[in-house]
């Protein structure tokens, strides 16, 4: 389906996950996530999944995409690794959709529910957390065995774009400024400063350091720090790595909006896979 990109596909070898567990910043997060990623992707999951379907939603965060399945009927297993994100989540839920949820705090590369879903989701690039073939496999084959002949996949991921990451790593980057937002009802506005970005070509991981400034009109007045680290792969590399793992690209879009993926555009990689 896509070109083969002259590269190595990672192996056993690269370094293991390191969790992003949002332990200071999980109660900022829904203030402060990508307004302009996530603008259409709600509609294109509620486009897919229908109302009494049964949804795991791997990385599940704060709820933002189950507490709009759960509104339609969905019964949703939320995943995360992150205690301090679930806590968050717990308190979104509305008693009267109580019922449709079960909340899991567990590692993605390690599931074994015996459970079928209709659906399996790693919402807003997820599965990006995962940095080494190693891993992503391993959780690809937890994933098979939750799932029915019927089931389908989603999974989302940046598409790289050669410049932009060129600059990764660099001066350039140190101490960039990537938002600063009013909180809602709040006398106060958050920014988020990238204090170090590291890149390793070879094992195409990207790592960044965050201090997450609260400041009013007197200054800050708090700051708070967080870490992230995400894997990246080509489109190519995607449909190896899901081959490998027994699963056959049903659609690519390259946006929520059903688009085309273009190799080299920074964009979404957004796939629904069934299984072989």
């Amino acid at each position: 389906m896509f070109p083969i990109l002259k590269m190595e596909i990672q192996t056993e070898q690269a370094h293991s996950m390191i969790p992003n567990l949002y332990q200071q910043t999980a109660g900022i997060y829904d203030f402060v996530i990508s307004k302009e990623v996530l603008e259409n992707d709600l509609e294109f999951y509620l486009s897919l999944i229908k109302s009494g379907q049964t949804v795991i939603d791997i990385g599940c965060g704060t709820g933002r995409v189950s507490l709009e399945l759960a509104k339609i009927g969905c019964h949703v297993t939320g995943v995360d690794l992150s205690e301090k994100m679930l806590e968050e989540f717990r308190k979104k839920i509305p008693s009267q959709y109580a019922d449709r949820f079960e909340l899991l705090c567990c590692n993605m590369n390690e599931l074994d529910l015996a459970k079928k879903f209709d659906w399996i989701i790693f919402p807003y690039r997820t599965f990006q957390a995962l940095r080494n073939d190693s891993e992503r496999v391993a959780c690809l084959e937890s994933v098979r065995k939750m799932m029915h002949p019927l089931s389908r996949v989603v999974i989302t991921l940046f598409n790289p774009n050669p410049g932009l990451l060129k600059i990764w790593g660099t001066a350039e980057m140190q101490g960039f400024v990537d938002f600063d937002v009013p909180i809602p009802n709040e006398n106060f506005s958050i920014r988020r400063i990238a204090s170090l970005v590291d890149h390793d070509i070879e094992q195409q991981t990207l790592g960044m350091q965050f201090i997450y400034q609260k400041y009013d009109k007197t200054g800050v007045l708090e700051e708070l720090p967080d870490a992230l680290e995400l894997g990246y792969l080509y489109p190519a590399q995607c449909e190896e790595i899901f081959l490998r793992s027994g699963f056959i690209i049903e659609k690519a879009y390259g946006s929520y909006n059903f688009e085309p993926i273009v190799e080299g555009v920074y964009q979404e990689q957004v796939f629904v896979l069934k299984c072989e």
